[in-house]
């Protein structure tokens, strides 16, 4: 059975449960008043100093016989009689009322009464009927409409079930309940669509992510398994040099690891170990290190004139600025100059005058192993990582890194990180 259904009889039921207490209340009232008033004649019929025998049966009687007076018709024997008392004998409404010795008997026919009230019982039957007939039809009527708006939600249930996320329960009556409940489905419908589309990014993401792995340890691995081959059958015209092949892949792969596990890290929300933290020392080391590691490239620093604290990790900016320098060095000509620079607003630019990249390459170029130049990458060593990591790093950190770059005019990276006010350190 349907809720429509059920409210419908529910109310029928309650309607006719108060109609039919009211057609008794009211049938009784009616048939006391009606025999009131039956009672108030045969009072004043009792009382009148004269009577006359008509209709109404008046009797006197001894304790044996009737004096006199006019029987009629159709009056039961009514036995015993108490003084004053009215009551009914058949279809007759009787008092007695004692004359010395003798009873005086008044009887005057009720069946007016009786058909009175029988046809107001009837009459307010089929008024009842007709009533409880229209507030069903009606009563159907206004329920279905005020659960239409439940219908759209199991509509919209079902079609969500079915796979589209996207829908919503309209929201016809926002104060009403149905409303109410409407609007906070829909918030939990849209909960759900975000929450099932970050799962299927995720899902994507790391799929393409094993796919990467996998297609990136393949090279090393296919590298180590010729020249231990290569190695094993004594072919080898250098096997030192075969050996050291081996420990540059074997190197590689360590690498290509050691950066996985700290993408998966950053993936699973695990904490920095956050302390104020001075840029100007970082960039110093950094730029430092390059030139160590890099004698022949020139790279220059700009700073500011105060240090600039922020909180963070500090190994973590340190890899940072190291990855980001690195990349300058790989992907620019030996020619071309870097230039680092840190604002006192806790932001570092990291500037090449190399190529420059294509606009589809700036948007892809923090994507976890992306090359825009594959060969070069490979061949200095590079995993595709390194900017996935900065951006990842400055992201927990809860900065961003942005690039500005264009064909044949450089790029520029940079990381804004929020700074630390002077009452925080």
């Amino acid at each position: 059975m349907t809720l429509r259904l059920r409210l419908v009889i529910v109310l029928v039921a309650l309607l006719a449960a108060g109609l039919f207490g009211t057609w008794l209340v009211g049938s009784q009232v009616m048939e006391h008043y009606l025999l009131g008033q039956l009672d108030a004649r045969l009072d004043r019929l009792a009382s009148a100093p004269r009577w006359v025998p008509t209709r109404d049966t008046v009797v006197l009687r001894d304790s044996s016989s009737v004096l006199s007076g006019t029987a009629f018709a159709g009056l039961p024997a009514y036995g015993t009689l108490t003084p004053g008392e009215h009551v009914t004998v058949g279809s007759y409404r009787v008092l007695m009322r004692p004359i010395g010795d003798d009873e005086l008997i008044v009887a005057l026919d009720q069946s007016d009464v009786d058909a009175a009230v029988d046809d107001l019982r009837i009459t307010f039957l089929l008024i009842s009927l007709g009533a409880l007939a229209l507030v069903a039809g009606l009563g159907y009527v206004l329920v279905r409409s005020s659960t239409r708006a439940l219908e759209e939600v199991e509509s919209v249930a079902q079609e969500i079930a079915a796979g589209d996320l996207s829908r919503r329960v309209p929201v016809r009556r926002p104060g009403s309940e149905v409303g109410r409940l409407a609007s906070a489905l829909n918030v939990m419908l849209g909960q759900i669509e975000q929450a099932f589309a970050v799962r299927v990014r995720s899902e994507s993401r790391m799929r393409q992510f094993v796919a990467d792995a996998s297609h990136e340890l393949r090279t090393p691995l296919t590298s180590i398994r010729g020249y231990a081959e290569l190695y094993r059958q004594g072919a080898a015209a250098d096997p030192a040099l075969v050996l050291r092949r081996i420990e540059d892949q074997a190197a590689r792969m360590g690498l290509l690891v050691e950066d996985l596990l700290q993408l998966a890290r950053l993936d699973s929300d695990r904490p920095l170990a956050l302390s104020p933290v001075d840029l100007v020392v970082l960039v110093v080391d950094a730029v430092e290190d390059a030139r160590a590691i890099a004698p022949d490239r020139t790279v220059s620093v700009r700073l500011p004139s105060g240090p600039v604290v922020v909180l963070g990790d500090e190994a973590r900016l340190r890899q940072v600025l190291s990855n980001l320098i690195d990349n300058a060095v790989t992907h620019t000509p030996g020619s071309s100059p870097i230039d680092v620079r840190l604002l006192d607003t806790a932001v570092v630019e990291v500037a090449d005058h190399g190529p420059g990249l294509a606009p589809e390459q700036a948007e892809r170029v923090f994507e976890r192993f992306y090359r825009s130049d594959s060969a070069r990458s490979r061949e200095n060593g590079g995993t595709g990582l390194g900017l996935a990591i900065v951006a990842a790093l400055v992201a927990a950190h809860g900065g961003r890194v942005e690039l500005d770059t264009a064909p044949a005019e450089g790029a520029v990276f940079r990381v804004v990180l929020p700074g630390v006010r002077d009452e925080d350190h």
